[in-house]
């Protein structure tokens, strides 16, 4: 049943395509896409979702997306015109040391053994293979509305990277963001369902919106990721095997 939810979610954000006019979202794909070139070779896109990122994914020789969600792979895999295969990121079906690099983005949250997927992640790649993980942080945050998105937990910066290095992994660089909306962030965790967010983006005042987000909104969040960081909502580490 959760997963049919989460399932609709994904499609009524293709539908709207507005994934881009959200503050939060827009901060977090900024930095994501600003380290996606670091993945080379064969890489492994580890619960792909709808397939945002590889376009970003500009060093790759060949893509394969892999996600639970066997419906939404036949989207990622039309969207990016390449491979999709699926199932459990805790179990994967791909040989010891075959892997060049992984990505890893906003998956972690959503896994109850996450720690095993670490595990798994550790595994399948190569030697010097490089890994992207983005999470959202701050365990304080944690809302029913990431309960509707299928969120397990928000995670503590300090933990998570002890986490990957105790799989085997050494962090290469950490990038916290999301101190200049984190005011934003607290307030709206508790006030705001998925389901009316996306209702409010159907009505037609909602294109409105968009043209003041380009051309307004987009600049001042940029600055985040500039600014120190002493209230972070996400981070984005980079590992090596």
């Amino acid at each position: 049943m959760r997963q049919k939810l989460i399932t609709d979610i994904h499609k009524d954000v293709i539908e709207l395509n507005t994934q881009e006019f959200h503050p939060k979202k827009y901060i977090r794909r900024r930095v994501i896409r600003k380290n996606l070139p670091r993945l080379t070779g064969l890489v492994l896109d580890i619960g792909c979702g709808r397939g945002e990122d590889p376009p970003f994914m500009v060093n790759a020789r060949r893509i394969i997306g892999y996600d639970l969600d066997a419906e939404i792979l036949k989207y990622y895999s039309e969207r990016n015109s390449t491979d999709a295969v699926s199932g459990n990121a805790a179990s994967m079906p791909f040989k010891d040391s075959s892997i060049d690099s992984l990505s890893c983005v906003d998956v972690l949250e959503h896994i109850p053994d996450y720690k095993q997927t670490l595990r798994e992640m550790f595994r399948i790649i190569k030697k010097n293979g490089v890994l992207v993980i983005s999470v959202p942080t701050d365990p304080s945050l944690f809302s029913d509305r990431d309960r509707e998105i299928g969120h397990q937990r928000l995670f503590v910066p300090e933990a998570l990277i002890d986490d990957i290095k105790s799989a085997g992994f050494d962090v290469m660089l950490e990038k916290r963001y999301g101190s200049l909306i984190y005011p934003y962030v607290k307030y709206v965790s508790n006030r705001m369902s998925v389901g009316r967010l996306h209702d409010m983006q159907r009505r037609k005042s909602f294109a409105a919106f968009k043209v003041f987000f380009n051309i307004f909104v987009k600049a001042f969040l940029n600055l985040d990721y500039y600014m120190p960081q002493t209230k972070d909502v996400g981070i984005l580490i980079v590992a090596k095997k």
